[in-house]
C-alpha cells in the first residue's frame, strides 16, 4: 500500500485554509471490501528544524466501496 499527501495551499473547499489529504495510490486496484488502519500525525517545523506544532495521532480507516 502506498500513501501520499495531497496539499492544497489555498484550500480545497474553503479558500482561507490549508487543506491536507492523506490518500491511497491506485485505490481501484484493491478488491471490494479492502480496508487498512493508518495512524498519523502532523509536525510543523520552522526553517531551522524547531518543532512549532505536533498534532495528536489520528487513526484513519482507508477502505474500498
Amino acid at each position: 500500500m502506498f500513501l501520499y499527501l495531497k496539499v492544497h495551499p489555498k484550500g480545497k473547499f474553503v479558500r482561507d485554509h490549508l487543506s491536507l489529504y492523506l490518500c491511497v495510490a491506485n485505490p481501484e486496484s484493491f478488491r471490494f471490501g479492502w480496508k487498512r488502519l493508518a495512524s498519523y500525525s502532523l509536525i510543523l517545523l520552522n526553517q531551522v528544524g524547531k518543532e512549532l506544532y505536533r498534532s495528536p495521532r489520528n487513526p484513519l480507516i482507508f477502505l474500498t466501496l
